[in-house]
């Protein structure tokens, strides 16, 4: 009777620990998931590596528009991601015009040495300094020597509203 008892704790203990592991969630970036998928609302994709969201980008002849967030201490990257890229009027528009690209500075992402250095690189290549904030790129070929050139075409920060965000993001585009 004694020796059940302590058994009872001891699988009692590693239950309680068990459900105390933080579990992934669905907005969770891991490096396995270069490419986010659409979510079971019909999301948009979301890369998180910059080669596939330029490879994508190539393919489909849009642009890339790259989120640069903080998702673990930046309030306003939660509420854009809440109220603007979780939007019907959102999705639907990016589907249409843009690949999406999330760089995300958030301690919780164990990404490879590689890509956090990607990440960086890019942060710093177009003075990123505060989250959200989020750059439209152009990918020009060049034939002559037949590479692909990275052009910046804008960036706009936090917006309250998908109709007010693309509104901006649109500025930015070519005519």
């Amino acid at each position: 009777m004694i020796h059940s008892s302590y058994l009872y704790i001891i699988l009692l203990g590693v239950l309680t620990l068990q459900s105390c592991k933080p579990q992934p969630s669905k907005d969770t970036i891991t490096e396995s998931q270069t490419t986010l998928n659409a979510n079971a609302s019909g999301n948009a994709v979301w890369f998180d590596n910059f080669n596939d969201a330029q490879a994508q980008s190539i393919k489909e002849n849009k642009p890339i528009l790259v989120n640069f967030t903080d998702s673990d201490t930046c309030g306003l990257c939660k509420q854009l991601k809440t109220n603007v890229f979780y939007t019907v009027v959102f999705n639907e528009w990016a589907k249409n015009s843009v690949v999406l690209l999330e760089i995300d500075f958030a301690g919780k992402n164990q990404l490879s040495q590689e890509l956090n250095d990607q990440h960086t690189a890019m942060g710093r290549s177009l003075k990123v300094t505060s989250y959200p904030t989020t750059w439209v790129l152009a990918i020009a070929h060049e034939p002559e020597n037949n590479r692909f050139k990275v052009k910046p075409m804008g960036n706009i920060g936090y917006h309250d509203t998908p109709e007010e965000f693309i509104g901006r993001l649109q500025v930015l585009f070519p005519k």
